[in-house]
């Protein structure tokens, strides 16, 4: 999808830009309702990501739903509908403004949800190295009681040897 609509973006560009603008008045007619299309598609996209606990994907919506109105405004003043006014940079304002508090926030909670992780890694780090501590602890005494049993095993093997001489 969002390849179809860069593909639209781009045609209605290119005609601003190589068409006169006696032509791109009346594409820009056309294009009015693909925005529209554009932008409901954001409502529900960001709908859905509400749907499933995104915490900050609300203040995303309400950007978008407001500046879906301002888009809707700007549409009618530009064809002579409303005498409004063009609000189109308290538009982009609202939604800048509501874009970095969401994205603020999801980055805010994925460095809470960072930092959770690290404290869990190293809990289970310094418990890896109590294991590794006691394990070679025993091994150390297993070594000590080897080395002894070998002396002893050592001494009883001379004294069987001259016993049988």
């Amino acid at each position: 999808m969002n390849q179809i609509v860069g593909v639209i973006v781009l045609v209605f560009s290119g005609a601003i830009l190589f068409l006169s603008p006696r032509i791109f008045t009346y594409i820009a007619l056309v294009y009015q309702p693909i925005v529209l299309l554009i932008m409901a598609y954001v409502i529900v996209f960001l709908v859905k990501t509400l749907r499933v606990k995104e915490k900050y994907a609300l203040f995303l919506l309400i950007g978008a739903i407001f500046f879906g109105f301002i888009i809707i405004n700007d549409f009618l003043f530009y064809n002579k509908i409303i005498q409004t006014g063009y609000l189109l940079p308290f538009g982009l304002l609202v939604v800048i403004i509501s874009i970095s508090y969401g994205l603020s926030g999801k980055f805010t909670k994925a460095l809470n949800e960072t930092e959770k992780l690290k404290n869990e890694l190293e809990k289970y780090n310094r418990r890896l190295e109590e294991i590794v501590k006691e394990r070679t602890k025993v091994m150390e005494d297993q070594k000590k009681l080897m080395e002894v049993q070998t002396v002893e095993l050592r001494v009883a093997i001379r004294r069987q040897q001259e016993l049988f001489k």
